[in-house]
C-alpha cells in the first residue's frame, strides 16, 4: 500500500538497487536522471519508479547548501549538491505545508507529511543530518529541544532553559510508537553547555542581561539578511 502522506527523493545508486519507495510522490534531479539514460536503467525507472518526476531545485536551495559545506569537510559532487538542495527545498515546503508550529501527537500524527531521502552514500547522509534532515529509515522521526539540566521539553531551539536557567537545551529525537511519543537517545552522546558569547568573544551566562539582548538583535538581523 502507498503512502500518501510521504513524499520521497531518491539518488542513482537507490535506483540501480531498485529500493522500495512506497510512495507516490517520487522526485529526483536532471543531474541524476543523465546518469540513467542507458537501456537497463530505463527499463527499472519505467518498470519500478513510473511516477518519478525530475525537479531541479532553485538556485536559492543550492546556495543555501553550498554556503552550509564551506567549513565542512565534504567531497559532494554537484549532483549529490544538487539532491540534497531539492530534499531541503521539498522539506521547507512540506514544513510550511504542514505548519511549523503545529505539535505533532499521536492522533495527527499520520496526518502530517513526510519527506525522506533514498540514499546509501555517507557523504549525503553525513550532510542530512548536519542540517536536521532524515534519510530513509528515519522518516518518522521528528526533532524537540530538551533541557538535560531539569529535562523539560521545547519546540524551538532556545539558548537558555525557561525552567532553570541554565544553557543545557539539545536537539533530541522522537518518534511516535504504539501511539506514544518516544525519545531517541543516542548511546554515548556527550552533552555540553552551550557557549554563547557576544560579538567581543565574551561569554554571556545568562538571559536576563544587556549583552543577551544585543547577541539576539545581532542574531535575527543576520538571519533576515540571509
Amino acid at each position: 500500500m502507498l503512502n500518501n502522506n510521504q513524499i520521497a527523493v531518491i539518488d542513482t545508486c537507490a535506483i540501480l538497487k531498485r529500493v522500495d519507495v512506497g510512495t507516490i510522490d517520487v522526485y529526483t534531479t536532471e543531474g541524476v536522471d543523465n546518469e540513467l539514460r542507458d537501456k537497463e536503467s530505463r527499463e527499472i525507472i519505467g518498470q519500478k519508479y513510473v511516477n518519478l518526476k525530475v525537479r531541479n531545485p532553485s538556485e536559492e536551495s543550492i546556495r543555501k547548501i553550498r554556503e552550509f559545506l564551506i567549513d565542512k569537510k565534504s567531497n559532494l559532487s554537484c549532483v549529490d549538491i544538487e539532491l540534497v538542495a531539492l530534499f531541503y527545498e521539498i522539506h521547507r515546503e512540506v514544513e510550511e505545508e504542514n505548519g511549523q508550529d503545529e505539535w505533532i501527537t499521536a492522533e495527527n500524527y499520520r496526518k502530517i507529511k513526510n519527506v525522506v531521502m533514498h540514499t546509501d552514500d555517507n557523504g549525503i547522509r553525513g550532510v542530512l543530518d548536519g542540517l536536521g534532515l532524515q534519510e530513509s529509515g528515519l522518516s518518522d522521526k521528528y526533532y524537540k529541544y530538551r533541557c538535560f539540566t531539569c529535562f523539560r521539553i521545547y519546540e524551538d531551539d532556545i539558548d537558555f532553559c525557561k525552567s532553570c536557567g541554565y544553557k543545557t537545551i539539545t536537539r533530541v529525537g522522537f518518534i511516535i510508537k504504539n501511539g506514544t511519543e518516544v525519545m531517541c537517545l543516542k548511546k554515548g552522546y556527550e552533552q555540553k553547555e552551550k557557549k554563547i558569547c557576544d560579538k567581543n568573544g565574551n561569554e554571556i551566562g545568562c538571559e536576563d542581561t544587556v549583552e543577551y539582548k544585543k547577541y539576539i538583535k545581532h542574531k535575527k538581523s543576520k538571519k533576515y539578511l540571509s
